[in-house]
């Protein structure tokens, strides 16, 4: 998957993406 982040990437904004990734990865693991 590609990420792009419109700012910087603090812990905060890190834990997020990981988040997204995890779910999406939950949701449709062949993507």
């Amino acid at each position: 998957r590609i990420i792009r982040c419109g700012g910087a990437v603090d812990d905060d904004m890190a834990n997020v993406i990981v988040a997204q990734l995890l779910y999406l990865d939950a949701v449709d693991p062949n993507k």
